[in-house]
């Protein structure tokens, strides 16, 4: 059993994210929230680590009642906490690695690998030659493009530092760090644009469409990885520089691990839950052939009971009809015969006999 107080949970579900704090307490998120609304504990609402990231003014409401009160639940594991603390240990040291890298503001020195991407970008008459745009459809801006070379420069150095490569291959460039392989691209947001109209004679107007850039334009870095799991888009802004997307990045590829590891076991799950929907599917329909095999026996049983009732019939008004004229027939012997014989074939076809049988 793992022991806490109110006001230690209250202070550890507002510092960090509740999916952390139930890594760190060895239990789900779920059986988290299920506790802080047990012992009226307020959670952060949805949305609330986002907005406090990007600076908005976020509430987060007082504990009230006695703080003191000890909250004591089961873990699912003895060493789990301490797992928990080890790995977190080894994350704050990367991201210290990270934060202390160096970044060069400005430079315009291409490396091999640098230069053999932006190669690959070429004018784009769709553009009216402002844009470079590759055959992925990815656009930089002819003015921009120092700062693209600046940020790929920049990512290569830092990648080389923390003992990964950075490789040019297929268009895009890759990197292998922390036993992951991630596909990079940096791309312009490019979608400012104003009509312009122009006269082309004097009685008509033509309206096209200008493309505007400037140094305020938006960068993004896109890294997705082999096993398509999770992209990182980052998008410089006014308040976010390019040092900070960076450093970002690499503390997202560093996790890479965990998010690998949730799909593999969503993957699995999924597996499971299809395997279990399959057998439920193969016995309903092993069970709605058996039915149909009963009312098929049924239906025939049916028939035959019909049938056996107008042989019956039959017998009765034979046997009537030959006490009545017995003086016309000939063989009494084969009358008798033939009576029994249709009684015979009336017990044969009767379901009943079937029954008494089995």
């Amino acid at each position: 059993m793992y022991k806490i107080t109110r006001i230690d949970l209250y202070n550890m579900v507002w510092k960090k994210s509740m999916l952390k704090v139930s890594k760190e307490l060895g239990i789900s998120d779920r059986g988290l929230a299920k506790i802080c609304n047990k012992h009226n504990i307020p959670t952060p609402y949805v949305g609330y680590w986002a907005k406090k990231e990007n600076g908005y003014k976020v509430k987060q409401p007082s504990l009230t009642g006695n703080h003191e009160e000890v909250i004591s639940f089961a873990t699912q594991s003895k060493n789990i906490v301490k797992d928990s603390i080890k790995q977190q240990k080894k994350d704050l040291l990367i991201y210290d690695q990270i934060n202390a890298l160096p970044f060069i503001a400005n430079t315009n020195e291409r490396s091999i690998n640098v230069s053999k991407y932006i190669n690959g970008f070429k004018k784009s008459a769709e553009y009216e030659g402002k844009f470079l745009i590759n055959k992925f459809g990815e656009k930089i801006s002819i003015c921009n493009l120092d700062g693209v070379v600046n940020i790929l420069t920049n990512i290569e150095h830092m990648v080389r530092i923390l003992g990964g490569t950075f490789c040019f291959k297929n268009g895009h460039i890759s990197i292998k760090i922390w036993d992951g392989e991630f596909c990079l691209s940096v791309f312009e947001i490019c979608n400012r644009f104003t009509l312009r109209k122009e006269k082309i004679c004097s009685w008509s107007d033509y309206e096209r469409l200008v493309y505007s850039y400037n140094a305020t334009n938006e960068f993004t870095i896109n890294i997705t990885n082999g096993f398509a799991l999770k992209k990182y888009n980052f998008s410089t802004t006014k308040k976010h520089n390019a040092e900070y997307i960076i450093k970002n990045m690499l503390k997202s590829i560093s996790t890479h691990k965990i998010y690998r590891r949730r799909e593999e076991i969503k993957q699995l799950r999924d597996a499971a839950e299809r395997r279990k929907r399959e057998k439920e599917w193969k016995l309903s329909y092993e069970q709605n052939e058996k039915k149909k095999v009963k009312i098929e026996k049924l239906q025939e049983q049916i028939v035959r009971w019909q049938k056996v009732e107008i042989v019956r019939k039959y017998i009765k008004y034979f046997i009537h009809s030959a006490v009545q004229n017995k003086h016309k027939i000939k063989s009494i012997s084969n009358t008798r015969k033939y009576i029994e014989f249709m009684k015979e074939y009336a017990d044969k076809i009767d379901p009943i006999s079937d029954f008494l049988e089995n």
